[in-house]
């Protein structure tokens, strides 16, 4: 007899589970202290019980089984207990600990009472506020099923039609508003930046000479809390020469190493790079790689150099000409920045590309969701490659892939638009004395990419640093990833990782050092913004658009939070720790006074085994002048929390 049990796991989310009667029995003797303390009862073997997965990969805030033999395989949905405005859109996808090569079905809980979504995760919320639920299902098991609360709320945005538009330098676009919760359909229209063209206040716009990346804002005329805003991104004018069949990419640096790099664009016909040291450009090499999508590599470069380069086809100039440096050999100073779920195309995103220009930085690594909501072609100009245009052209970026960065094609765009050496969404690179590591968390129990991080991590290295979407240790709403802690965590703490960057969390959070470790979540990039939370393991954690600035010397690395104002909002200095090279002083052969330890043994005589020395004290994280006093949590390391380990 088949019965069913919802079970709330973690805040706003319910998984309902299906079993037979004896599962039921099982439980009920379990909880009323049958024998064995939570062993399977007599006539019951652990064998008939469901498959399960491993205990780590239950979501943050589940109880524990009170029977060990029962577990149960689960998954989450992302995000949790979200608000929609009525009428507004919601993207939902599942969270990591799928198991591999599984599917879901979505369906919503009310029916077409609570909205709709469509086969994709995406959600379109109802005309009536109140609270439904969003319901996912496995394919492979229909009694495996997750929900999730979803608020529609009255207050509601305006809809901006429409909303992402590619036009030429003068080009004209005509913007229309839907508002929806508010009898006052009037709006009033607006700019976001300046010189990125004109606005009239019917909506009508002619688009900048400058090509970039802007924003169209319409706020409520009785209501200034409704808002909206469209993208537009503005593409270069070409000579009339150059005739692309897709839409145009300037050259932007795919990839730099100490002795390569490979510069891409998109224009098809194919093309030519001439480059060289310094401001010449001597060399020439022809592109015939790729339709649309050119990446071509140069070779044989010198550590530390700086190169000039430009693209022509049909013999004209693509874009300007630009220039890039190569990595420094070993004991060379280093800095680059880090972000996250940046590539929603918002105002915040675009104040953070303006920031970024002043800092002064190597190269950036991106811990993933680049590209939202669903990682598709048509979503890479206006939320990569346009804000950020005026910095890839001379800087490179890493990518790591996020969850929603692969919810097209399994990743296909992502793989088309980014240069990845290995072809895999994994890889490595190093930059001085900083090996770098970059991994695709949403594929955490794949052994062969674990297998491939190991050896990686063997290699020596002054600082060993990772990045990669999910994080391990979060405070905020998603709270810790299970699978990264018990898949990749100890790999990190036995080959004396230094720091491991994250994001997927909406806003910033550092931990103190959990076993040599310091955790960083850098998810204020740009996209909507997620409470956060504290708790032992916070050092400081901030709901803000930022990203992190990154310095390293020889024996320290400095961290700067910087917000989209330009302030620091959180600064820590970790100190490399330096074993001492003089041996310490002979004990002193004065007599202790009454009570006190006795003193050191004698040193050992030629032959004898020398004993053990005491571990020296691990050095902490010192907070730099004007950085934010620690909070509450994080002034101290808690038992099992240690400093930073070599």
């Amino acid at each position: 007899m088949p019965f069913c049990l919802n079970i709330k796991l973690i805040q706003h989310q319910t998984v309902k589970l299906c079993s037979i009667i004896l599962f039921m029995v099982l439980l009920l003797t379990a909880g009323c202290g049958g024998s064995g303390g939570g062993a399977t009862g007599e006539g019951t073997s652990p064998s008939a019980l469901p498959s399960t997965l491993p205990a780590e990969q239950l979501p943050t805030g589940a109880p524990p089984a009170e029977n060990p033999a029962v577990s149960v395989q689960l998954f989450s949905i992302d995000p949790t207990g979200v608000r929609v405005p009525v009428g507004g859109e919601q993207q939902f996808s599942v969270a990591t600990e799928v198991p591999p090569d599984s599917e879901v079905s979505w369906n919503v809980q009310e029916g077409e009472t609570g909205g709709s979504i469509t086969s994709e995760g995406s959600y379109t919320a109802p005309a009536r506020p109140g609270v439904y639920h969003v319901v996912a299902t496995l394919h492979t098991d229909k009694e495996v099923q997750v929900t999730t609360e979803v608020t529609v709320i009255s207050q509601g945005l305006i809809r901006v039609q429409p909303a992402t538009r590619f036009l030429g330098p003068g080009g004209t676009e005509h913007f229309s508003s839907e508002v929806t919760a508010s009898p006052d359909k009037a709006v009033i229209w607006q700019l976001a930046e300046p010189g990125g063209g004109v606005l009239s206040e019917e909506g009508n716009y002619t688009a900048s000479l400058a090509a970039g990346s802007y924003h169209i804002l319409a706020t409520g005329r009785s209501d200034s809390s409704l808002t909206g805003q469209a993208t537009v991104t503005v593409t270069p004018l070409l000579p009339k020469e150059i005739v692309c069949s897709s839409s145009p990419r300037l050259p932007y640096l795919g990839w730099v190493s100490s002795n390569t790099a490979v510069i891409a664009w998109r224009c098809n016909p194919n093309g030519s790079v001439h480059w060289g040291a310094g401001q010449g450009r001597s060399q020439t090499l022809v592109n015939n790689t790729g339709k649309d999508q050119h990446f071509a590599l140069l070779n044989n470069l010198k550590p530390g150099t700086t190169y000039s380069y430009e693209v022509e086809i049909n013999g004209k100039r693509l874009g300007a000409a630009s220039t890039f440096t190569t990595a420094p050999d070993q004991g060379s100073e280093a800095s680059f920045i880090a972000f996250a779920d940046s590539g929603s195309g918002t105002i915040h995103q675009t104040r953070l590309a303006e920031v970024m220009k002043q800092v002064p930085f190597d190269f950036a690594v991106v811990a993933g969701d680049l590209i939202y909501e669903k990682g598709a072609d048509s979503e890479y100009d206006p939320h990569y490659f346009s804000p950020y245009g005026e910095l890839i052209n001379h800087l490179p970026f890493f990518p790591a892939a996020g969850n929603h960065d692969i919810v097209t094609e399994a990743g296909g765009p992502f793989r088309r638009n980014f240069y990845l050496p290995k072809g895999t969404f994994y890889y490595d690179f190093y930059w001085g004395d900083i090996h770098l590591i970059s991994l695709d968390s949403n594929k955490v129990f794949d052994q062969k990419q674990r297998a491939w991080l190991e050896t990686a991590l063997q290699a020596p290295a002054q600082w060993k640093i990772v990045y990669f979407h999910h994080p391990a240790y979060s405070s905020a709403e998603y709270g810790d990833t299970p699978s990264v802690q018990s898949q990749w965590v100890p790999l990190f703490e036995k080959y004396g990782v230094h720091l491991v960057i994250n994001g997927h969390a909406h806003g910033y959070e550092r931990t103190v050092p959990i076993n040599g470790i310091t955790y960083i979540v850098t998810g204020g990039g740009g996209a909507s913004l997620y409470p956060v939370g504290k708790n032992e393991r916070t050092a400081f954690s901030l709901s803000t658009y930022e990203f992190v600035s990154v310095n390293i010397t020889a024996d320290a690395m400095i961290l700067k939070a910087i917000d989209e104002n330009g302030a620091v909002v959180d600064t820590v200095q970790i100190d490399k720790f330096v074993p001492p090279t003089d041996p310490p002083p002979a004990p002193s052969p004065t007599p202790p006074p009454s009570g006190a330890s006795p003193p050191p043994p004698p040193p050992p005589s030629p032959g004898e085994t020398p004993p053990t020395p005491s571990p020296l004290p691990p050095p902490g994280e010192t907070p730099l002048p004007g950085a934010p006093p620690p909070q509450t949590g994080g002034e101290a390391p808690l038992p099992g929390l240690s400093n930073i380990k070599m």
